[in-house]
Formats: C-alpha cells, structure tokens, sequence
C-alpha cells in the first residue's frame, strides 16, 4: 500500500517569517531584552549620592609631589598618588573622585608642604589611621586649603553618570521590540543596535572624557 503523500511546504505567514528571520522570537532573545531593560531600569532607580555625613574628614601635610605611577601601563594612567607624611600613607583618589577632577589637576594643584583635608569612609579612616608605615588609602573628597580641589558637586555628577548610562540601556533594549512586531524590517535590529552604542560610546568618550 502506498504510503500518505504529505506536502512539506516553506511558507509561513509574514509575521512568522519576520520574526523568525530575525531570532527575536526564541525565548534567549526575549529574555537577553528583558534583562536589558532591567539593567537599564536599575541602574536609572538605583542612582546613588555621596553621603558626606558618613566620611570622615582628617588632615593631613603633602610629602612630595603626587605622581602617576606605570606610566607603560593605561591602567596605571587613571591613578594618582599622594604621598602624606602622616605614617608614610599613599593618598588615592577613588575613581568618581579622580573622574570629577582629573588627574592632571591634582599634580598641579599639590606641593610638597601643602595642608590639605581628605575625606575617607570608615575603612579608609581605619587605614589611616593605622600606624603602620606605608599602604594606600582611598579618598573622595580633597581641598588644599579654601580651595576644593575635589568636592562634592563634582563627586555625585560623575557618579549620576551611572543613571545616564541606564537610560542608554533601556534605550537599548527598546530598540529591539519593536521588530517582535515587524515582519519585513527596512532596517536590520544589527544596524540599530550597533548605532545606538556608537552613540553611547560616543557619549562616554566625548561626554564624559
């Protein structure tokens, strides 16, 4: 007995084929977007400020001109030491703080004598106060005298970049939905996608550089 002739056929509805062209439809896709939204949603609601309340303000007297070291390396770049006489102590700017006023600045605007007051939260104040010679010590907030070579204005508009950072995300997974719904894409989700984070490279570089 001949066996059913079953035709096998490759058309599917519009809607179907859009979305299965462009792999936005398989539950990885959904959930990759998904969690782009929630990142991009935390990190707008989850915006911090410096609590100056909670440091600790100490003084303390500039051994020798701060200084960049490993200048071979890029990392190393973005850190400055400042040598104190108070036990032999290297003082370092945090990254929010060395961002809100560059290093340049603080080679600058620090001499060997200079009295300046430090700002460090409770396990920096620890380190610093600890007698030991030697060791670094985080700090967020600097002045040289009545000048506020790191304050706090600067300190939270860098860190409220973090917020900015998260409405890029979101825009970034927005992005994507829309081709949930689109069947026949004029443009590909790959060009979008690779546009929006030029833009917010762009943005990080050129903004905030």
């Amino acid at each position: 007995m001949n066996q059913p002739f079953r035709r096998h056929t490759n058309s599917r509805s519009n809607m179907m084929e859009g979305l299965i062209l462009q792999g936005l439809n398989s539950t990885m896709g959904k959930v990759a977007v998904g969690m782009l939204l929630l990142l991009g949603a935390w990190l707008v609601i989850g915006k911090k400020q410096l609590d100056v309340n909670a440091l600790t303000k100490v003084q303390a007297t500039v051994k020798s001109k701060p200084y960049q070291p490993g200048m071979d390396s890029s990392v190393q770049k973005n850190l400055v030491l400042i040598p104190v006489e108070e036990n032999s102590k290297l003082l370092v700017a945090e990254n929010f703080a060395l961002k809100a006023v560059g290093a340049d600045s603080i080679q600058r605007s620090l001499q060997p004598g200079d009295k300046i007051e430090v700002w460090l939260d409770e396990v920096n104040a620890g380190h610093f106060a600890n007698r030991g010679g030697g060791g670094r010590v985080q700090i967020s907030l600097l002045s040289n005298g009545n000048t506020n070579l790191i304050d706090e204005a600067g300190y939270n508009r860098e860190l409220g970049n973090n917020g900015q950072m998260g409405w890029w995300v979101i825009a970034l997974g927005l992005s994507m939905i829309p081709y949930y719904f689109i069947s026949r894409p004029r443009i590909h989700p790959g060009w979008v996608f690779t546009i929006i984070v030029a833009a917010m490279l762009g943005w990080l570089i050129w903004g905030n550089g």
